[in-house]
């Protein structure tokens, strides 16, 4: 996970030319999803999709591993949420409050990619950042472990 990219970016990087490059950061996440078997949270994807807030920020993409950044509404403000497509990594949600510029935000996430892809997650979830959650993909009776990750997902979004 170098860095988040555009849709552009990321075909160009990982798939190289030839391929489609009027598509957008949803056309994009949906031929991954289209993959049979290869998304560990294909569910979780798909509801984030459903609500990201793509007139106000475009889907943005990493390559390794393959991961998605969506900006969705919260009760008081919105959130940065980061998924990723093969792997069980836990989705990392970073809150953006009403007068926080999204921009600003957008950058300091940008540059904390390099350091969690360093494998220094456990050293950055040790110091607890305020406005950051982490929620685990749990599957105990369900196998994707969706419904205890929506609950958690709504209430972080809740603000509770």
């Amino acid at each position: 996970m170098v860095g988040l990219m555009s849709p552009e970016e990321f075909i160009d990087k990982t798939i190289g030319a030839g391929v489609e490059s009027s598509w957008t950061g949803e056309d994009l996440l949906e031929k991954f999803l289209e993959q049979p078997g290869k998304a560990k949270h294909d569910q979780h994807l798909r509801y984030l999709a459903k609500r990201h807030l793509r007139e106000r920020f475009p889907l943005r993409f990493s390559s390794n591993p393959v991961a998605f950044l969506f900006l969705l509404p919260g009760r008081t403000g919105s959130f940065f949420v980061l998924e990723t497509f093969g792997t069980k990594n836990a989705t990392y949600l970073w809150q953006v409050g009403e007068s926080e510029d999204l921009a600003g935000r957008h950058r300091e996430i940008q540059s904390l990619m390099v350091y969690l892809t360093e494998n220094r997650r456990r050293e950055y979830l040790a110091t607890k950042p305020d406005g950051f959650t982490r929620i685990t993909h749990a599957s105990a009776g369900d196998p994707s472990g969706f419904r205890p990750w929506l609950e958690r997902m709504e209430r972080t979004l809740r603000g509770e």
